[in-house]
């Protein structure tokens, strides 16, 4: 049977420096209420957006250009840093276990 659990974010106001620091030591991020104005916002998505559209295809608004390939082709750099940090750590007796 599952279980279903409320979870409350811990919010900090834009400004609380301390506050910030505090959310990113116990939570390891912090949520910070109002960080960007509207225009920062709509500039921020139409980076990514352009981001995307460039690297992968993708179209703001058109998922079915959101596909599973271009998923995997932009991971693709990251899977074999990790997979080489994993072997690393298995070999110095962490014992993480490589990656088969």
């Amino acid at each position: 049977m599952a279980v279903a659990v409320e979870v409350q974010p811990h919010v900090v106001q834009r400004g609380d420096h301390a506050g910030i620091r505090a959310s990113l030591e116990e939570h390891g991020y912090a949520l910070v209420r109002n960080c960007a104005t509207e225009s920062e916002l709509q500039r921020a998505r139409a980076l990514l957006w352009q981001h995307l559209d460039a690297a992968h295809g993708w179209k703001e608004g058109r998922p079915e250009t959101w596909t599973d390939d271009a998923y995997v082709s932009a991971a693709a750099p990251f899977a074999s840093s990790f997979e080489a940090t994993e072997k690393r750590l298995h070999r110095a007796g962490t014992g993480a276990s490589p990656a088969s």
